[in-house]
């Protein structure tokens, strides 16, 4: 795919193998995936090779000239979100699902940006405390979280502004921990509005 900005703003979400993204006097904003589409991402790779190959590694090269271009990580909210849909759906075994977590988080390079700045700035953003917390609220008033796991996050990036990796991790393996009987699969839209 090929982004071009100019004296504007934009936000892209780069979903080819090989991306272009070019911005000019404006700024860009690059949404980074979420742990749950990386997942949906190797297990599309795994059902159409019989493998996870390097079809995966989805490459972008960033070109800015006087502008700004920012690689926006997901909040904590979208993370967890996305993750309780994907194990909803079912459309993916939970003992299929820690084994692609773990393939995830393994493989660092499954996003590779190339990027060239020209009297411009062009770097990773992480969200501000006070939007974490305002998407945290959202998916609490949405039911997708307990008001004790809302608690728990809120104190949690209350006390440390974000939540370290590590940390953002086990709570993300916690939710798909796989339960005594493992569902059978099933087809669902929700896995597949990942991959749009």
């Amino acid at each position: 795919m090929f982004f071009f900005t100019i004296w504007g703003g934009a936000e892209v979400r780069p979903k080819d193998p090989d991306n272009i993204v070019v911005t000019v006097w404006g700024g860009t904003e690059i949404i980074l995936p979420t742990l749950a589409e990386k997942i949906v991402r190797l297990k599309k790779a795994k059902a159409d090779y019989g493998e996870i190959t390097d079809s995966v590694i989805r490459r972008t090269n960033v070109i800015t000239l006087m502008g700004g271009t920012v690689y926006k990580v997901p909040t904590l909210a979208k993370e967890i979100e996305q993750m309780k849909q994907l194990k909803d759906s079912g459309s993916i075994s939970e003992a299929e699902m820690f084994q692609l977590w773990q393939e995830a988080i393994r493989r660092e390079e499954l996003d590779v940006f190339e990027s060239l700045t020209i009297m411009g700035g062009c770097g990773e953003e992480a969200p501000a405390k006070k939007e974490e917390l305002k998407d945290l609220d959202r998916i609490a008033a949405r039911g997708v979280i307990s008001a004790g796991e809302h608690a728990e996050f809120r104190e949690l990036l209350e006390k440390k502004h974000n939540i370290a990796n590590e940390d953002l991790q086990q709570k993300l393996l916690g939710m798909i921990q796989p339960s005594p009987q493992f569902p059978s699969l099933k087809s669902s839209k929700a896995s597949s509005a990942l991959l749009e």
